[in-house]
């Protein structure tokens, strides 16, 4: 067997090509990671506005009215001031969503006279889930996702 000479390694194309490939599969792969986070705080979201709306039609059984009687309260106040049980906002969503419950009966009703709610979480302003949906869940149970920007709801999204 012959040797050869010369110096052996690899040829700076060579490590620029290897170099090309692996910040492509970094860069794909970073774009993955943000999605899921996307996902998952609005999935964290979809499970808050659920549980507020069960724990809305309990305190509508125990008391015929529900806990948002005229104006929007945020989660805290609702959880607090109106005897809900306490419900915990991780800071997944309240870092990233504003949470809000508000009388909402269809018109010409009052708060008063027709019982309803729309809790809604939407996203933060200045923060990556801005570019996420603004979801709403309605005293009836219907369940609506508006795109960022945008005034037209979309079913199917939760």
């Amino acid at each position: 067997m012959q040797r050869r000479s010369g110096t052996g390694g690899y040829t700076l194309i060579e490590l620029m090509v290897a170099a090309s490939i692996v910040a492509m599969l970094a860069a794909a792969a970073l774009y993955s990671y943000r999605s899921a986070q996307l996902k998952n705080r609005r999935a964290a979201a979809e499970t808050l506005l659920a549980s507020i709306a069960q724990q809305e039609q309990q305190y509508f059984i125990d008391n015929r009215a529900y806990a948002v009687v005229g104006g929007t309260v945020t989660i805290d106040n609702v959880t607090d001031s109106l005897g809900l049980p306490r419900i915990s906002t991780q800071p997944q969503i309240s870092n990233y969503f504003t949470i809000s419950v508000t009388c909402n009966p269809p018109p010409p009703a009052t708060c008063s006279s027709q019982p309803s709610f729309y809790a809604s979480a939407t996203p933060l302003a200045g923060t990556v889930q801005v570019k996420d949906y603004t979801l709403v869940i309605l005293s009836d149970g219907t369940r609506y996702a508006y795109p960022s920007g945008s005034s037209t709801s979309q079913t199917g999204i939760w």
